[in-house]
């Protein structure tokens, strides 16, 4: 049975989830795919760490920012906090980046009602373990890899990572 796809036309509201507090490749691309998305007429979001460098990078790049207190023991209240507004804004995808982003976006996307997609730089293998395998069985609903080296490393290290039909 073909997976439903994650957007059916028209606008796309998604948030770009990255709580990393310092600036990299990740936050990198979350501030140019976000002013990309915006430049085709979608609403692109960054949900960051408030006061680190992606908050403030993306707001000079005229990108909407979500800013939270994502690391440390304040995610869960934050995850709740980012499900109200998905909700609100009837926002339909969030995209994360590292582990922490999928754990916090699978609790706001399961209180607001969007789907949880993973975005993937690296070619590392996924962690091994019960929050692995429910994330990637329950909450995940696609992985955006930019290589097939990382496609094939996932693949090949977690058996609850498949590709759909």
């Amino acid at each position: 049975m073909p997976i439903p796809p994650v957007h059916n036309g028209g606008a796309l509201r998604v948030v770009l989830l990255d709580s990393i507090p310092k600036w990299g490749g990740g936050e990198k691309w979350c501030v140019e795919a976000a002013r990309a998305l915006a430049g085709r007429g979608h609403r692109a979001v960054v949900a960051c760490e408030a006061g680190s460098p992606l908050e403030e990078r993306a707001s000079e790049a005229g990108v909407e920012t979500w800013p939270a207190q994502l690391s440390g023991g304040r995610g869960f209240l934050s995850a709740l906090r980012l499900g109200r507004f998905l909700e609100r804004e009837r926002m339909e995808a969030v995209i994360g980046n590292v582990g922490r982003d999928l754990v916090i976006g699978a609790i706001a996307c399961k209180r607001g009602g969007a789907r949880i997609l993973q975005r993937r730089g690296l070619v590392r293998p996924v962690k091994r373990g019960i929050l692995s395998r429910w994330l990637y069985t329950r909450a995940v609903d696609r992985i955006i890899v930019n290589s097939l080296a990382i496609r094939d490393r996932m693949l090949s290290a977690a058996e609850a990572v498949t590709m759909p039909s």
